[in-house]
């Protein structure tokens, strides 16, 4: 598909650097719960630390609740 970008990790500079060559106009999804697709519904600033032994099916963070490291989550509305 047209327009795929393969990452590891992203900030908030290279994911605005990476919109401003997209139209304005496209809608932003994220991953839905089981599958497709949902609008965004929460955009919140967090701190988070790497798991320290996750299971495949988990993400590599977990909350780290004042410490860490700041992220921007994107969530779905569900």
């Amino acid at each position: 598909m047209n327009g795929w970008k393969n990452i590891a990790s992203m900030t908030v500079k290279e994911l605005i650097d990476y919109l401003t060559n997209i139209n304005p106009d496209i809608e932003v999804v994220v991953d839905g719960y089981e599958d497709g697709y949902d609008p965004i519904g929460h955009i919140h600033q967090k701190f988070i630390k790497p798991c320290s032994d996750p299971a495949w099916y988990y993400g590599k963070y977990e909350e780290g609740t004042g410490e860490g490291s700041r992220l921007v989550l994107l969530i779905s509305r569900n």
